[in-house]
């Protein structure tokens, strides 16, 4: 597809390092055939190359390209001569060694904000999916840049080059004029991109596990002599689960563990699936070499030895990685216990802990924890459907296996216990598709909050890195268990039992203490223990001795048997009064009696059940040794059905607001790249309100002065009393440091602040802000902070120069739902405060909604915003008024959609794509 010849002359500032943005787009992927494509920006010394890729091209694709016969010269469709500038032009190569097979390129359209594109692909490595990762790319780079569009003209016989523009995930607008197909591409939405390459790449993670999971054959390098030995162990272990063909290599032993053993891997008849390396760490790399050179789909390194051991290791992990992404290889660990899919046969790990087939997946970052997971959940007689050792996760990590899991028929419920979250914005958009089918539980250990960043803004402060994960979790739908108990006790309820729709739960036992224990622990929880209808308890009082008490909890006195209690337990679930039904029952009688059969198969209400005094059950509902961990594992749940109904219904809040031009104003005020690349700065105080006022966000009304005279005249045009802001370099909270006077009441009074600041800060004062006062109200914070892992959140707080001292806050990933809005809210313990609390006035809270969606949606476009606070905003019966507010930024490099250690896949098209206009 041709480009027009028209090009603006010069290079275009864009206000950003052209340099840095394109090294973020310089990594591997794995195309289809296996093979690994190096994906990177252009560069002088190519240009030889990319005369000779055009050169190779046939007829056809020519055609395709430049709409015509081969170009008598090339030099414009070479790197560029003044180099790579994304305002202008930039040219993206695919290569296979040092071979280009791929070239994309953009070119600014005259003076205008979009950009022509194009692409050519060697005949060779069609249907392999190299356009669609340039396009992406170059979609990204362009958007970043600052242009609206990319544009482009393609023959209308060529359908594998508008089935890319199809399939990238961009709003597109195409129409037929001259035998040539027109396209548009709207770069607006950047999550219309990623949902689309996350669709493709869920596809190809799971095929790239099957591997691992699914194989059919297995080579074990590494088991020796010692039948105690790891290596051993775990050979042990494969050949008393698998089915499918064992191998192992040793160099001298004919036979090892029973097994037939070769010398080296080239010495099988057939190649490996699976090969499970257990060799000493300095020999890890020349055997994965020898794997990939024998054809072996994928890799689990048991060995320890790499990064977890310091910088040598840590080579030697990259040594690892590459070697295997050479071969389109898989690597499971290192330094991980092995993996186990118990419905596949397969056990390889050395745990000496069988595990039972079940729905429970475990995907644990720790070995030892995985061991204990593992055993627990045999003790409980809970079944396990896969077991993962993550180890290192120098490429398999804890997204590859959630997409898995997602789509394996025997796993209900999956357990993570993490140390770290290497992605987390591809953990939030993994786990929340995932969170929509199965059921999510997850252990982060290190919670301590305790100065792990050193932060200026209030905001900041609140969003301590333990509420990041908080807000992660939440967004996401992962159920978020504090201890191993936890986590395996609302497994128990969820494996086999819908989550609860709401908080209400009915207690039904023979024990009025243990009923009050449990009612406790219920509402600890946040569980309501409502009172059953006067109509339900005449129903119930049918089915239970006189003396009962019916009115929740429930009490069937201690000569109740099990079928009384199904039966009032089948009337209160169909009832439609509570959400959730336990049992609460002791053994009263002086033998041990027959275990009860609890069967529970209402699939809308879930019951578990509490036994104590050495009362046991059988059957499919969970049981718990404590009334506490029962309602812990309700409550867990619960918050399951309530993420679960939240997201059934949800939108981001609207803001009707150019959020692209926005961007362009913040990036107007960023210090100069070349003088301070690194620094973050805080906006004046006029910059800051003249952006939020862009934004939609009400302030209180403000003038700006620079003399007694000036502030004098604003004061009298807003009107008394007022307040005088000192808008100071290097001050941030203005309180703390005398810069704010309030109850400003006469002109005589500004004149003699404005002298005060003046003597006060000196060459340090810009300006002095003169707003009006507002009228006493409640004091919100609503702010953001872009976390360097996670990335922006909202925080929702209690107001006031006291705000980190209260610690009453809600933390959420941006963008923002209103429905997640209201609940921030309505989850803050000073909520009562704005709904009339002792008589003060009812605060409407859809407009604090409001704003709290539109500083999500600034935060979710502009990430050149580091910290905002809008600290206090005054919530009165009138509406919401913003008084004081603050915003941190710094340059941004954007990040190509899969910035991932692994390569990933790259998509397959039906039919090759030649070029594009």
């Amino acid at each position: 597809m041709r480009m027009s010849a028209a090009r603006p002359a010069g290079r275009r500032r864009s206000g950003i390092d052209s340099d840095a943005v394109l090294a973020a787009f310089d990594r591997d992927v794995v195309a289809t055939n296996g093979r690994v494509v190096r994906i990177r920006s252009s560069q002088a010394s190519d240009r030889g190359a990319m005369q000779l890729f055009y050169d190779r091209l046939s007829d056809r694709s020519i055609y395709q390209r430049f709409f015509g016969l081969r170009p008598p010269a090339l030099d414009r469709q070479l790197h560029p001569s003044d180099g790579n500038n994304i305002g202008d032009r930039v040219v993206m190569l695919a290569l296979d060694d040092d071979e280009v097979i791929g070239v994309g390129e953009y070119a600014r359209v005259g003076g205008r904000d979009e950009a022509e594109v194009a692409f050519a692909v060697a005949d060779s490595h069609q249907q392999e999916g190299i356009a669609t990762v340039l396009l992406e790319d170059l979609a990204l780079i362009a958007r970043e840049a600052g242009f609206r569009r990319l544009v482009a003209e393609t023959l209308a016989g060529n359908n594998a080059m508008q089935l890319v523009f199809r399939t990238v995930g961009l709003t597109e607008r195409t129409w037929y004029e001259h035998g040539q197909v027109h396209v548009e591409l709207d770069l607006a939405d950047e999550e219309l991109i990623e949902d689309s390459a996350d669709g493709r790449d869920w596809r190809a993670a799971i095929a790239s596990l099957r591997p691992l999971l699914s194989p059919t054959h297995i080579v074990v390098i590494g088991a020796g002599r010692d039948p105690s030995s790891v290596g051993r162990v775990l050979l042990a272990n494969l050949v008393s689960s698998f089915t499918g063909r064992i191998s192992v290599v040793h160099p001298t032993e004919e036979t090892v563990g029973g097994v037939p053993a070769v010398a080296h891997l080239a010495d099988l008849d057939a190649a490996a699936d699976l090969a499970v390396i257990v060799v000493p760490a300095a020999n890890v790399v020349s055997v994965a070499d020898e794997c990939g050179r024998a054809g072996v789909g994928a890799l689990v390194v048991i060995t320890a030895g790499f990064a977890e051991t310091g910088a040598a290791g840590a080579d030697r992990e990259r040594e690892l990685l590459a070697t295997a992404r050479r071969y389109g290889m898989r690597v499971l660990g290192p330094n991980c216990l092995g993996l186990a899919s118990t419905h596949g046969g397969l056990n390889v790990t050395f745990m000496r802990q069988s595990m039972a087939p079940g729905s429970i997946a475990i995907a644990s970052q720790s070995g030892g924890v995985g061991i204990v997971l593992a055993a627990e959940a045999a003790r409980r007689r809970l079944g396990v459907s896969s077991f993962v050792s993550l180890g290192n996760k120098v490429d398999v990590s804890g997204n590859d296996v959630l997409r898995y899991w997602a789509d394996d028929p025997s796993t209900s419920v999956v357990l993570m216990y993490l140390e770290s979250i290497g992605d987390p914005r591809r953990f939030a958009r993994i786990a929340r598709a995932v969170s929509r089918r199965v059921p999510i539980v997850a252990l982060k250990s290190g919670r301590s909050e305790a100065g792990k960043r050193g932060a200026r803004s209030h905001t900041a402060a609140l969003a301590t890195d333990d509420a990041a994960v908080d807000a992660l979790f939440a967004h996401t739908g992962v159920v978020r268990a504090n201890t191993l108990d936890q986590m395996l006790d609302v497994a128990a309820l969820l494996a086999v039992q819908p989550a609860p729709s709401g908080r209400r739960v009915a207690l039904v036992g023979n024990a009025g203490g243990p009923l009050i224990l449990a009612a406790d622990a219920a509402s600890a929880n946040g569980l309501d223990v409502v009172e059953l209808s006067a109509g339900l308890q005449q129903r119930l009082r049918l089915l239970v001795p006189d003396a009962a008490a019916t009115s929740n909890p429930v009490d069937l006195l201690a000569t109740v048997d099990v079928g009384s209690v199904l039966g009032v337990l089948g009337a209160i679930a169909a009832s439609g009064e509570v959400d959730a039904c336990a049992v609460v029952s002791v053994n009263l009688g002086a033998n041990a009696p027959a275990p009860w059969q609890l069967d529970w198969s209402d699939t809308s209400i879930p019951a578990v059940a509490v036994l104590l005094g050495g009362l046991n059950a059988t059957g499919t509902m969970p049981t718990y040794a404590t009334p506490e961990r029962a309602m812990d594992a309700i409550g867990l749940a619960a918050t399951r059905g309530a993420w679960l109904a939240a997201t059934a219904d949800e939108h981001v809040v609207e803001s009707h607001v150019d959020l692209l031009a926005l961007r362009r104003q913040v990036r107007q005020l960023l210090p100069a790249a070349h003088d301070r690349p690194e620094e973050t700065a805080w906006l004046t105080t006029t910059d800051t309100f003249s952006l939020l006022e862009t934004l939609g966000i009400p302030i209180a009304p403000w003038a700006v002065g620079r003399s007694g005279r000036e502030c004098v005249q604003h004061a009298q045009h807003l009107g008394f009393p007022c307040v005088l802001k000192a808008d100071v370099i290097g001050v941030v909270h203005k309180s703390e440091e005398g810069a704010v006077v309030l109850g400003v009441s006469s002109a005589t009074m500004v004149r003699r602040v404005v002298s005060a600041f003046q003597h006060r800060f000196g060459d340090r004062l810009r300006h002095i802000v003169v707003q009006r006062q507002a009228e006493p109200g409640g004091e919100m914070l609503i702010g953001a902070v872009r976390d360097p892992g996670i990335g922006p959140m909202v925080v929702v707080a209690a107001g006031g120069t006291e705000a980190e001292l209260l610690g009453d806050r809600s933390v959420l990933l941006a963008p923002v739902t209103a429905s997640r809005a209201r609940s921030a809210l309505e989850q803050l313990r000073t909520f009562p405060l704005l709904r009339g609390f002792r008589g003060r006035p009812v605060v409407p809270i859809e407009p604090l909604v409001d704003i709290i969606g539109r500083i999500g949606l600034l935060m979710a476009t502009v990430p050149e915003i580091l910290e905002l606070d809008l600290n206090p905003i005054i919530a009165g019966a009138d509406g919401c008024l913003a008084v004081d507010a603050r915003i941190a930024v710094a340059p941004h490099v954007v990040l190509p959609m899969r910035a991932m250690r692994q390569p990933r896949q790259l998509p397959g098209a039906s039919v090759s794509p030649a070029g594009a206009r």
